[in-house]
């Protein structure tokens, strides 16, 4: 069984195509992400791709399982982010058509003022004397 080091390599070359890849461990998971942004997890050593409704069909055929959690409410989650076929890591050309649209489904994460609204100043009234 590979290493975790040695996945993120072997991804990374897979992936290669799309432009540069970076890991980032975000809680007990490591996050994929390229220029778009955050398209696929890795998770206990699986691979999953974020997934868009079109995509969705996809995974559902071929039986794989989304990542949910559980709220502290006790309500099951689920994310956009389902695993990916063991067989396709040995298809590179399959498995990129698949990264492909998980890429694409990739939103960038917006910088936190950018979004704001920049609004004027507010003119204080000058006191009185």
């Amino acid at each position: 069984m590979p290493t975790e080091n040695e996945f993120r390599t072997y991804l990374a070359e897979l992936l290669a195509p799309l432009g540069p890849i970076s890991f980032r461990r975000i809680f007990s998971a490591v996050g994929v992400l390229g220029a778009r942004g955050m398209f696929g997890l890795i998770v206990d050593e699986t691979l999953y791709f974020k997934v868009t409704d079109e995509s969705r069909a996809d995974y559902e055929a071929a039986g794989m399982s989304q990542i949910t959690y559980e709220r502290a409410s006790g309500r099951e989650v689920g994310l956009p982010y389902f695993e990916v076929p063991d067989e396709l890591l040995d298809e590179p050309e399959r498995f990129l058509e698949w990264a492909e649209k998980a890429f694409a489904a990739a939103v960038p994460a917006r910088r936190r003022n950018s979004s704001r609204r920049r609004l004027p100043r507010r003119a204080w009234p000058t006191p009185r004397a």
